[in-house]
């Protein structure tokens, strides 16, 4: 500490092609030296390739230099020209376990690799609990071998027994029978890890620990000798016996905003001992806890035996804020004292997001009618006048000015005696109300009227030629 580092950043421009070895010396004022060597090599362009990589739930792509770790290019989907014969390392990094393909060929555009939490979605072996559960699904093939790493740092605290750590994996999630895989743990940096040749196409992955395990102690007092008072405590101790808990909750809940709604939460204990005294809470990464509430029929169970589960209804009620939360679920549990831990995400949603998208699709119907029927242009102002609603959030009087517009176009050209041009239409399904109604008939008269006016002139008109 206390030292004080100062980068240089060097050009070296290549012109010629062929293979370059690049040696840098360094030595201080006191005598101290080091030395360090890279090498690489230069193509012309007609030896290069163009890839585009990208995935499914992941929060960062990173293209890696193989020598030296750098990252080159990083980001939710990647582009990159290389020589054709360069291999990178890719690692693909989600909210939990990161997965990096080592020695990768890329080339053309690849969907590298698709990512879900289960939420614990499938039992874990006897006498382990789960810490994380995925699926990893990749078509992906041209690598020599891939690391599969998970940071537990955010779940240390609940672990019961970081050391006991360990990887399972199995082929698909209908069909899962757990095996046990070789896999790296350390406890300083919370990471554990495993290596594999490939990931088979799809994978499941458990990462577990054992369930704590306690010696029940009892002491009891046996009379002795006849006097009264007098005993000689015996001291028997009991087979160790494993605790654990489930909790399933469904792994994402969908609400509308300013709306309240009830889901099961079903509490099961798994183990082979009684467990006692089990509050309940939760834990919501909102950034205004007022946004949300959560409401438990039963936050606490006094007693759960072993195999048994208790349904608990839980009430969400939302604000009007829409988002999106990662819920966490904490059961708390006095005898033998262990903590819980279960997950799930909410979607907070526009309750009005039913209209918004009819609208948005009937803006999209206006002008289309537009452009293929020019007669109707001068009703582009209740096009306009509809996204002026639709910003100010006055839902109905947009759905009636925007049905208006498309209904008013279509009357108008079948006046003109012409047929209605749409490349194509699109009608989403939506509840009308008897003020709609009331509207599309009051528009359909109108236009009627008008044509029949403009039948009478015209007839009018006609006599009057036919006289002169």
């Amino acid at each position: 500490s206390g030292l004080t580092y100062n980068y240089y950043y060097y050009n070296y421009s290549v012109n010629e092609t062929g293979n370059y070895s690049l040696s840098v010396y360094v030595k201080d004022i006191e005598g101290n030296e080091n030395t360090s060597n890279y090498t690489f090599y230069s193509v012309t362009n007609s030896n290069t390739k163009q890839f585009s990589v990208s995935g499914v739930n992941l929060s960062d792509i990173r293209v890696k230099d193989v020598c030296s770790g750098n990252v080159l290019i990083s980001g939710t989907s990647v582009t990159k020209t290389s020589p054709d014969t360069a291999l990178y390392d890719v690692e693909a990094v989600t909210d939990k376990p990161s997965v990096t393909f080592n020695n990768a060929n890329l080339s053309g555009t690849l969907g590298i690799l698709n990512y879900t939490n289960l939420n614990q979605s499938i039992a874990a072996p006897s006498a382990k609990r789960i810490v994380l559960e995925f699926e990893l699904l990749s078509g992906f093939t041209s690598y020599d071998s891939v690391i599969v790493q998970y940071n537990y740092s955010l779940v240390e605290s609940a672990l019961d027994g970081e050391s006991t750590l360990v990887v399972y994996k199995c082929a698909n999630r209908d069909d899962c029978i757990w095996e046990l895989i070789d896999s790296n743990l350390s406890t300083s940096t919370n990471i554990i890890s495993t290596t594999l040749s490939s990931l088979n196409g799809s994978e499941v992955f458990l990462i577990a620990e054992t369930n704590i395990a306690f010696t029940p102690v009892v002491t009891l007092v046996r009379g002795g000798g006849g006097s009264a008072g007098a005993g000689i405590p015996t001291t028997f101790i009991k087979k160790s016996k494993v605790a654990a808990l489930n909790i399933l909750v469904p792994s994402r809940l969908s609400i509308p905003t300013e709306n309240t709604i009830e889901t099961p939460l079903v509490i099961m204990n798994n183990g082979d001992t009684t467990l006692e005294n089990i509050y309940l809470e939760f834990v919501a990464n909102a950034t205004n806890t007022s946004n949300i509430s959560f409401v438990l029929f039963n936050r606490t169970i006094s007693s759960l035996k072993a195999g048994e589960s208790k349904n608990i209804s839980l009430k969400i009620s939302s604000s009007n804020n829409p988002e999106m939360y990662e819920v966490l679920v904490l059961a708390n549990i006095g005898e033998p004292e262990m903590v819980e831990l279960g997950r799930f995400y909410l979607d907070v949603v526009d309750k009005y997001y039913n209209n918004i998208t009819y609208i948005n699709s009937r803006i999209e119907l206006a002008r289309s009618l537009f452009r293929e029927n020019p007669e109707c242009l001068e009703l582009n102002e209740l096009v306009v006048l509809t996204e002026s609603l639709l910003n100010d959030k006055v839902y109905e009087e947009a759905i009636s000015t925007i049905d208006s517009a498309v209904n008013g176009c279509k009357g108008l050209v079948e006046m003109l005696g012409k047929d209605v041009l749409l490349r194509k239409e699109q009608y989403i399904r939506r509840r009308v109300t008897v003020r709609q109604i009331v509207i599309v008939v009051g528009v359909i008269a109108l236009l009627a009227l008008i044509r029949l006016v403009w039948r009478r002139t015209k007839y009018k008109r006609l006599l009057k030629e036919i006289s002169g």
